[in-house]
């Protein structure tokens, strides 16, 4: 990465313009303060190769070897954070912000080895360290850092809440109560450094030591409670079973089908109504659309007699659900008028969350269904119940006690066997509730080593201990052990074990990459603007998510709407005067949802509940429940609410599911991804038309259809890769008869495009898009393979459907959670789009799993991308995925954080740098010359060039006689540079108002430009790109401002959102305040010794015929392709000093 050199003076001079803004509040001057203070952190350690979940920890690493830096710091986050939260100080404000200005300096002239300036001196050090930690008699929880032991054997810690880091003694309750030492296990697996929880704190007698009932290792990694319970296995409780269970193929058994439509049999009877009763043969057809692919693969159901045999388990359990929902609930005194369903529960003090099936609203009971066997006697009938399934009630126990404040003996809990009808009650066990929890402290322990030693090696050795041997840790013997339990583990050791070198060198490379950024994403980066992930749930203030856009408060529920789509809810919003952020959301996003009166609020003390968002504006929300809810008291209307961002494991899920595939794939799809074997050309003639001097279209085409086992297409900025090129490719495999053909992309948008691409070529033509209504155009609803099979009514309906229909499109995840398909048809191609976004574990599954008769379920695969633009998002930085190995970095994988497309297209390069398996779109039709050519050269090496269309070919921008001079002379060229001195007053460095006002005055005469001719269309004509969502807000503020309505309909967005789109006017507002903001701005690499900036070229990129940028020079030239551009345009005389 680019990095730009910061300078300790200039962190003085920001110190410095801090102690003189008197324009500014108190709490706009501290908000910069702490922007600081994080930043500068964050930079500190941004090459140590380490991740640090919080403010707190960061400042511990880089102060580790100087206490009063650390004393100062801290003192400077917790005023800082008390004003941010409107908590007042025990001192005066304007003293208390000087003081820790200057104790901010203090720290930065300690850790540069510099100088400090006397305008800081004297440093105001406390005469005594602040009590800020002022312990009560009983202390619910305290968050502390784990240190060491000290020598009689207690915990030594630092709670967070401390000034000077001072540890305290903890020892544990069970030390002196307890026979068994439940947390026996956890103390073993400590490791300093370690985020702790400590539950139900109490100070001794000498007010010296304290001691914990509980101890939560790295609370901010939540465990599923389903997934720690199904850790307890007949043979034992072993925090391996958690790796083996990710890392194996997803079963398809009449049992696990059983078990998901009982769910929805529990559902459709609690909501359903006097006028409608649940009817079976409705909600089986319901349930048959819902898993199309499940029920027609199921090996279980391939015959008659296991059919006849499955339904009739089905029409059991419907009929034993009716007789409990309708009959012994109210005998129990619970009313499915007041239940919630699969309410949702995030609990950081045990480190958990989890999903009930059935919840009285009032929280006096609670139930879990299961639809398969409990231990029986003799007579069939119930005897008691599973040790998981206990384990998991007993967690549900836990959750709602901490969570809600609830007591366990107001809480009644029952199972519910729907294969038996009855409700078993059950009774809360401390000492199991204590057991499971150190389970789960052990596999997180497991997983803390895991991406620690952050080694292919160190994975190995875990991985290696996996065996029916060390699992078996209750030395069963059984005839069910030896049959059933036993073989699925010795066949994985045997997997891993046999695994040639290179193949083993891939497999423990791609699951420690996939380890580390499964734990970074939970816990938090080390990345600047880093507000993202599970734990800013809790770790983050509202404050700071409102103006980083991800959280919205202030909702009112104005209405709830069940109909056979969906529950809808509506919202209007109520804008706070002091929220001046846009929020980070837009139609599809997934989300959390509770009520909120005050900050006091969160995710973490109130019920939760998931929705997508339907539509978004200023003024109102409409969401779309993800669990039906019927009690119209579960969520009150004209009650305040809010919402956050839902942050889901599904593509972690998948990616160790990918390996799992890759361990049972074919040894020629393994060779072929692994280099070990060249793709092969599967027909000369194709190559005819290569010698023709064609098209580039007509030249890829051809190349497309040659190959035998991948293809990759670069497809640069407006070169047309979807609405040409897919679509002649597409056209090619359709004269080819019985050709079936898969279509995939990464986002719903470009899924939409691809099926554009598709009535292209035919109104008429035949596909199923796999996906929902709500993340589909409405255009394609009629494609949803929900609509086609409404008419179904057996399994043989949609076998006939399957074959009937060649085309399929939908979007990865999508796929990867309906891997069933593949058991049912076979894909001659899949062709996938915007592959270069697209994580090689991503795909794994998708190129190694078999179809029924165990062939590769897809034939071959073009890829289409442009590792030019903007790659996957990853967490961890580069230097943590860095690929060492050289085995495999021979095959072209360098980073692990790099797509599959940009592996073997180098690898193709390297090998055959005239290779017939890749090829590239050269012209564009989009990018006026003059705004193409920068690009062109600094990034695709001279090699884009216009088509040209008749916009590309115009000589002169349209005259606009009634605005001021200087804004004439901008807009009379085709790419401009609007320089912006530093000397803006702003209130945060992701706002720059001077900025925000030229895009203004900007869009008002592009406006009144365009409108002399035709209409103005905001999604034609103007877009603006600016990297923060304050930035979007200050902007959209100063759009109002003009009094043109059709502007607040412009889009403002990140680059990041506007890839795959396009405008004819674009402008650019860089926002960057201070030389640390490069870093965030930029994304660059290096290819053949030519730096290369993926943001800037998706910015630059989506012009048609004109290009403003607006930025400080003095900041932006210190990053090379930011200074070539700009003297690129100064050469053009369109730079413009404002």
């Amino acid at each position: 990465m680019n990095n730009p050199v910061i300078y300790i003076s200039e962190y003085f001079d920001i110190l410095a313009s801090l102690q003189t803004r008197d324009s500014l509040s108190i709490r706009e001057r501290y908000r910069q303060l702490y922007e600081l203070l994080d930043l500068f952190s964050r930079q500190l350690l941004s090459d140590k190769g380490k991740n640090y979940p919080n403010l707190f920890a960061r400042i511990g690493a880089i102060s580790e070897k100087n206490s009063k830096v650390r004393t100062a710091l801290n003192i400077v986050r917790i005023h800082a954070q008390a004003i941010l939260n409107r908590e007042p100080l025990s001192e005066d404000e304007e003293q208390s912000i000087q003081n820790d200005i200057r104790l901010m300096a203090f720290a930065i002239g300690e850790l540069y080895h510099g100088q400090i300036p006397t305008r800081f001196l004297p440093i105001p050090f406390p005469s005594q360290s602040e009590a800020i930690f002022l312990p009560e008699q009983v202390i619910k929880k305290i968050r502390a850092t784990f240190i060491d032991f000290d020598n009689t054997g207690q915990l030594l810690v630092i709670p967070h809440n401390s000034i000077d880091n001072t540890p305290i003694s903890v020892t544990l309750h069970s030390f002196k109560e307890e026979k068994e030492k439940p947390f026996n296990g956890t103390l073993k697996v400590l490791q300093p450094g370690m985020q702790l929880n400590l539950i139900q704190v109490i100070l001794d007698e000498n007010r010296n030591s304290y001691s914990a009932d509980i101890i939560i290792i790295e609370p901010d990694i939540l465990l599923d409670i389903s997934a720690v319970a199904e850790c307890f296995k007949e043979y034992g409780a072993h925090p391996l079973n958690y790796v083996l269970n990710r890392l194996s193929i997803d079963k398809n058994t009449r049992y696990i089908l059983l078990g998901n439509i009982a769910n929805l049999f529990l559902d459709e009877l609690v909501n359903e109504n006097t006028e409608h009763p649940a009817n079976y043969v409705d909600v089986m057809q319901k349930a048959f659309r819902q898993n199309p692919f499940g029920i027609a693969a199921c090996p279980d159901l391939q015959d008659e007699k296991s059919n006849r045999e499955f339904f009739s388990d089905c029409k059991r359990q419907f009929d034993n659900l009716c007789h409990i929902v309708r009959n012994e609930l109210p005998l129990f005194g619970i009313s499915k008028e007041k239940a919630l369903l699969e309410p949702s529960f995030i609990c950081e003090a045990l480190g958990l969350q989890g999903r009930l099936d059935f919840l009285c609203d009032d929280l006096s009971a609670f139930i879990e269904l299961k639809s398969g066997k409990g231990k029986e006697i003799q007579t069939g009938k119930l005897s008691t119940y599973s040790e998981n399934h206990y384990v998991q009630m007993l967690l549900y126990f836990a959750v709602l006690h901490f969570n809600l404040n609830i007591s366990y003996n107001k809480i009644k809990a029952y199972l519910l066997y729907s294969r038996y009808p009855q409700l078993y009650p059950m009774t809360v066990l401390k000492a199991l509730i204590k057991k499971a929890i150190n389970l789960r402290n052990e596999i997180v322990a497991q997983e803390y080593l895991l991406q620690t030693h952050n080694s292919p090696e160190y994975s190995q050795s875990v991985l290696s201990h996996i065996s029916s041997q060390e699992l078996n840790q209750k030395k069963t013997n059984s005839p069910f052990w030896e049959k059933y339990l036993r073989k699925p583990i010795d066949n994985f050791a045997y997997q891993i074990k046999t695994l040639p070198t290179i193949d083993n060198l891939y497999f423990m490379s791609i699951f420690t990459f996939i380890t580390k950024e499964q734990y970074v994403t939970k816990a938090g980066e080390t990345y600047y603007d880093s507000t993202h992930g599970l734990s800013t749930l809790w770790n983050v203030s509202p404050v700071e998510k409102r103006e980083s856009g991800e959280m919205i408060t202030g909702l009112i529920l104005k209405e709830s709407t069940l109909t056979e789509s969906g529950q809808y809810l509506s919202f209007c919003r109520i804008i706070s005067s002091g929220n001046s952020t846009e929020p980070n959301f837009r139609k599809g996003d997934i989300v959390i949802l509770y009520r909120y009166h005050s900050d006091k609020d969160n995710a973490c003390n109130q019920q939760i509940f998931k929705a997508y968002i339907e539509s978004i504006t200023s003024e109102h929300l409409l969401l779309i429940m993800r669990i039906c809810q019927r009690n119209s008291h579960v969520l009150p209307v004209n009650e305040q609410y809010a919402i956050e961002r839902d942050y889901l494991d599904v593509g972690f899920t998948s990616m160790y599911r990918g390996l799992a595939y890759f361990l049972q794939a074919n040894d020629d799809r393994r060779s072929l991804l692994l280099g070990k074997r060249r793709p092969r050309i599967r027909e000369k003639k194709y190559l005819n038309l290569l010698q023709s001097g064609e098209t580039d279209i007509n030249r890829i085409v051809a190349k497309a259809l040659s190959v035998q086992d991948y293809f990759l297409l670069v497809g640069p900025p407006g070169t047309g890769k979807t609405s040409h090129a897919l679509k002649k490719i597409v056209e090619s495999y359709l004269q080819e008869s019985e050709c079936n053909i898969l279509l995939i992309a990464y986002t719903h948008k470009a899924v939409d495009e691809i099926c554009n691409s598709l009535i292209s070529i035919s109104p008429d033509l035949s596909f199923i898009r796999l996906g929902n209504e709500i993340s589909c155009d409405k255009i394609f609803h009629k494609h949803l393979l929900d609509k086609i099979l409404t008419t179904c009514q057996r399994r043989s309906d949609v076998l006939e459907i399957l074959n009937h229909h060649r085309i399929f499109v939908s979007t990865l995840t999508t796929l990867n959670a309906r891997m069933d398909l593949f058991k049912l048809k076979h894909f001659d191609v899949a062709i996938i789009d915007e592959a270069s976004q697209i994580l090689e574990p991503h795909l794994l599954g998708l190129l190694c799993c078999t179809d029924s008769n165990g062939n590769n379920a897809i034939g071959k695969f073009i890829l289409i991308g442009d590792h030019k633009q903007l790659p996957a998002v990853v967490t961890q930085n580069q230097e943590l995925s860095e690929v060492k190995t050289p085995e495999l970095r021979n095959i072209g994988l360098y980073n692990l954080r790099e797509s599959l497309f940009e592996r073997l297209y180098r690898y193709e390069k390297t090998i055959e740098p005239n290779s017939p398996f890749i090829d590239k779109l050269t012209r564009q039709g989009r990018m006026h010359p003059e705004i193409g050519n920068f690009p062109a050269k600094t990034f695709y090496g001279g090699e884009l060039y216009p088509i040209p269309l008749p916009h590309q070919q115009e000589k002169s921008l349209p005259y606009i006689p009634e605005a001021e001079p200087q804004i004439q002379k901008i807009l009379s060229h085709r790419i401009a540079f609007i320089s912006i001195s530093g000397k803006n007053k702003i209130s945060s460095y992701k706002t720059n108002v001077n900025e925000a006002q030229w895009a203004a005055r900007i869009s008002a005469v592009i406006y009144h430009r365009i409108t002399k001719k035709e209409s103005f269309v905001p999604e034609k004509h103007l877009g603006i790109i600016t990297p923060y969502r304050s930035q979007i807000a200050t902007i959209k503020k100063e759009l109002e401002n003009t009094g043109i309505t059709e502007l607040l309909s412009v889009t403002i967005d990140t680059v990041e959102r506007f890839q795959g789109g396009q405008r004819d006017v674009m402008i650019f507002s860089c926002c960057v305040n201070a030389p640390f903001q490069l870093q965030f701005l930029c994304n660059t690499f290096e290819e053949n010794g030519q730096l290369i900036d993926r943001k800037l070229n998706v910015a630059l990129t989506r012009a048609r015929v004109q290009m403003i940028v607006i930025g400080n020079p003095h900041w932006l030239e210190r990053d090379t392709i930011y200074r070539q551009l700009i003297e690129y345009i100064k050469n053009k005389g369109a730079f413009f000093q404002i």
